[in-house]
């Protein structure tokens, strides 16, 4: 249990590094993070470093006093904040839910943000069980509209040079990201294929060898 919560909030720090360095959340929890930036009119990024150095130095330090703050806490209170495990589902479920709908209803004061919430979670319940995972859901929120405006501005140049297909296959850089993005698509689809049939090949019987030799 230790072992698993070191590595889960070591994650928390390495995932901040693409966030702020190149704009690409390297978690879930980054995502967020990133959406709560761009809500302030700040974008991360390479020049973020140049820009507003006093903001990356205050994550480094938060981080460093929360992971302080966390060490301390664990070694006090470990042994009773681990009884909130033995709360039923039947209190804690709905206790979540309850903050959840508070925190979406106040910021904004909208009943359209509930519903939204609640029609979302439901989604999510059904993805979820036929095997979606919800954390590319939620980087496709933060993400889809930095590439859709990307895309954007690259077909403009593409058209102001004559040829948007050069602007994209000329450059090694873009042709490099075009293949990982093309390997991450297809390579667990091709993996799962693969796995289908390894199962398939070690379930069929294997046929019975003919008895050779004299009767």
């Amino acid at each position: 249990m230790m072992a698993a919560e070191t590595s889960n909030n070591a994650e928390v720090g390495g995932s901040l590094v693409p966030l702020l360095s190149l704009g690409i959340p390297g978690s879930p929890p980054a995502a967020i993070i990133l959406g709560a930036l761009m809500m302030q009119g700040i974008m991360p990024g390479p020049n973020l470093m140049k820009e507003q150095s006093g903001l990356v130095y205050t994550f480094l330090i938060g981080f460093i006093i929360a992971n302080v703050i966390m060490f301390i806490f664990g070694l006090i209170g470990s042994k009773y904040i681990g009884k909130i495990l033995s709360v039923p589902n039947y209190i804690l479920a709905p206790s979540i839910v309850f903050m959840t709908i508070i925190g979406a209803y106040s910021i904004r004061n909208s009943l359209l943000d509930i519903a939204l919430l609640i029609g979302f979670g439901i989604l999510a319940f059904f993805l979820k069980h036929f095997g979606f995972h919800p954390a590319p859901i939620v980087l496709g929120f933060i993400l889809g509209p930095i590439a859709e405006r990307g895309l954007t501005q690259s077909l403009l140049l593409g058209k102001a040079s004559g040829n948007i297909y050069s602007l994209f296959l000329s450059r090694p850089i873009s042709v490099v990201l075009i293949i990982l993005c093309i390997i991450s698509v297809l390579g667990p689809l091709l993996t799962s294929i693969a796995n289908t049939k390894r199962k398939k090949k070690s379930s069929e019987p294997y046929p019975e060898k003919k008895a050779s030799g004299a009767r």
